[in-house]
């Protein structure tokens, strides 16, 4: 009882009830509006005929209109028309109506009233439809029909309607009871698969037709939340191995040189060379976090409300000088190359960090000799794409996606200073931006390119 009581509370079952009770409305109205206009037609069809008879036969003269009166009368085998000819003082002078109603001379159109019949004799008026016309040298003539007639067609109208409406109802109910049911099912599933990821089987996806109704698009919809929600969490959880992963090396060396500075130091000298060493290891993990977080802000685009036309050609002379010194002294030729002013929608500060980037990894990577240099693609000035080439060992085709991850460092750069996040810094404000980036072979070197298509 309580599961009934719980179904019908349901959204579904009131739907499905709002659908069949409204089917059963509409059967009611089309019903009816059946029924009025065949009555009302076949009403106008019997006043019709009754004013054109009547018309017709007025204009007779006394004589041919009594015998042509009688010849109506004895030509009507069912005994459906009524007919009769009045003189002035109501006496009958030929048809089967035994009396003329007064109330019919004060109307002008066919009205319903009951007339006695002589002809066969019934002493029970009938009710008929029924008009009285003035004819010459006074009197009148009436003509009416039966409404038996009229009668049994309502009756036949009103039993073939009851017989549609019925069957229409049954049908609106199992209809309502039958989509109920499915609706039911259908969250059933979708209760159950929304548990299984609450439950933590992230994997876990809604059901999709091949041709999805609206339910369907929206179970899609939820299926594309859950592919993010799954990326997010497969996401942190890679984000807190590669922390403790990146971390446990520096605090590692920390507490070895801890312990080997407590036990080996005796002069001052020494304790504070322990000392520096250690403040080294902390840095170098302080700005694994900071580096950490840093990605995350930009991950999350905390900074987009930052974002202005920024001076593209300006901001890449300003990063090299930056690292000019640095290039100088390992010999290298850091070079940028003469473009024309051009600009792009942009926080200033992330893309200079990301051009930053890609030259200090540029550097860091061109052996002593080697030539780093900067490019500027524009149009109409509109930055188009940023271009870094160097000369060094570039990356092999198999790493230019996965070095974009975190903490990923090239097979052939393991020996070089750095944490294996800069690119990643880079992919990330290149994200959101909405700008693209691909990493080439600059035959020799690297050549990675931001492409600036949504400036």
């Amino acid at each position: 009882m309580t599961s009934l009581v719980e179904l019908l509370r349901t959204t579904t079952v009131r739907w499905s009830g709002a659908i069949a009770l409204a089917l059963l409305i509409q059967s009611a109205v089309l019903c009816g509006l059946i029924y009025w206009w065949t009555v009302r037609q076949a009403e106008s069809q019997i006043d019709g005929r009754l004013v054109a008879d009547c018309a017709t036969f007025a204009r007779l003269r006394p004589h041919a209109l009594n015998a042509a009166i009688d010849g109506m009368v004895a030509a009507d085998l069912h005994r459906t028309h009524l007919a009769a000819v009045f003189a002035p003082d109501g006496r009958v002078l030929a048809g089967n109506i035994a009396a003329l109603p007064r109330e019919l001379l004060a109307h002008t159109v066919p009205v319903s009233v009951g007339l006695v019949r002589s002809q066969p004799p019934n002493p029970l008026p009938d009710l008929s439809r029924t008009i009285a016309c003035p004819i010459a040298g006074g009197g009148h003539v009436v003509f009416a029909e039966d409404m038996d007639g009229l009668t049994r067609l309502r009756q036949l109208i009103e039993r073939a309607l009851l017989l549609v409406t019925a069957p229409a109802g049954a049908i609106a109910i199992v209809l309502g009871i039958c989509l109920s049911l499915r609706a039911q099912t259908r969250f059933r599933i979708v209760r159950k698969a929304v548990e299984d990821v609450m439950a933590g089987k992230l994997q876990r996806r809604l059901p999709v037709h091949s041709a999805p109704d609206p339910f369907g698009r929206l179970c899609s919809a939820v299926n594309a939340m859950l592919d993010r929600l799954e990326e997010a969490v497969d996401d942190l959880r890679a984000l807190g191995d590669d922390i403790a992963h990146e971390l446990r090396t520096p605090l590692t060396r920390l507490r070895a040189r801890l312990e080997r500075g407590y036990q080996d130091a005796r002069t001052p000298d020494e304790f504070r060379d322990a000392g520096e060493r250690t403040l080294r290891d902390i840095d170098q993990a302080l700005s694994i976090v900071s580096a950490i977080l840093r990605l995350r802000e930009i991950d999350d685009g905390k900074r987009a409300a930052n974002f202005t036309r920024v001076d593209v050609a300006a901001l890449m002379r300003d990063a090299a000088e930056l690292y000019l010194p640095s290039a100088e002294m390992y010999g290298i030729s850091l070079r940028v190359d003469d473009s024309p002013a051009a600009d792009c929608f942009a926080d200033h500060d992330l893309l200079m960090e990301a051009v930053c980037n890609l030259i200090d990894n540029a550097v860091k990577f061109t052996p002593p000799g080697g030539v780093v240099r900067c490019e500027l693609r524009g149009e109409n000035g509109v930055a188009r794409a940023i271009r870094i080439t160097d000369t060094g060992r570039g990356i092999s085709r198999s790493e230019r996606e996965v070095v974009l991850r975190r903490f990923h460092r090239g097979s052939q750069h393991s020996a070089v200073a750095g944490h294996g996040i800069g690119l990643a810094l880079v992919a990330a404000i290149v994200r959101l931006h909405g700008f693209s980036m691909r990493i080439e072979d600059a035959k020799p070197g690297c050549d990675v390119t931001i492409l600036c298509d949504a400036s």
